[in-house]
């Protein structure tokens, strides 16, 4: 009751100010970046669920590339993402996988050298089908969603040059990082 009675006080003496939405340019900023942080989360998560599954499957797969989300290991694991599946290929299609998108600075050695930690893997043998699926889906989620979030990039750094700000001149703050801070502040 005592809130209602200041609250009466507050707009019969008219001791408020109008609060309101954010310029539209604003607010559509402050959505985009928001949306953007949401899929770095999303994708962070999935990155720790494939490296939680490839330790339960293929325990020693970190050991073969410095980036297990890199190009080559994503694209090895949207092929084979289990000692199984790699084992079951040809040595010559394993090496065409990894080629490719190292640019073959991995060929017959590095195809080697995978096909011999998948042989003598110490991975749990049990539901390697389901590890599998599971495995290739999230890579497949996880490069959609960093195409997702460089479209965004692109488009918040568009919309960021249209506002008159300094910013970005302090040293670490790009275009992204400048739009998130500018459009939460306001």
């Amino acid at each position: 009751e005592r809130d209602c009675f200041v609250i009466a006080e507050v707009i019969r003496f008219g001791r408020y100010t109008e609060g309101g939405m954010p310029p539209s340019d604003i607010y559509e900023l402050r959505e985009m970046c928001r949306a953007r942080f949401f899929i770095v989360d999303m994708v962070s998560d999935l990155k720790r669920k494939v490296i939680a599954l490839l330790d339960q499957v293929f325990p020693e797969y970190e050991t073969l590339f410095t980036d297990i989300f890199g190009l080559t290991s994503s694209e090895l694991l949207l092929n084979c993402a289990t000692p199984e599946e790699i084992l079951a290929i040809d040595t010559e299609k394993l090496i065409e996988i990894i080629s490719v998108p190292s640019r073959k600075r991995f060929g017959r050695q590095k195809a080697e050298e995978i096909q011999s930690l998948a042989k003598n893997s110490f991975g749990i043998l049990l539901n390697y089908d389901t590890m599998g699926i599971l495995i290739k889906q999230h890579i497949e989620h996880i490069r959609f969603s960093e195409q997702q979030i460089t479209e965004l990039d692109e488009r918040i750094a568009s919309l960021f040059s249209k506002f008159d700000t300094c910013i970005t001149t302090v040293p670490g703050v790009g275009p992204v990082l400048g739009a998130t801070i500018f459009s939460e502040i306001g």
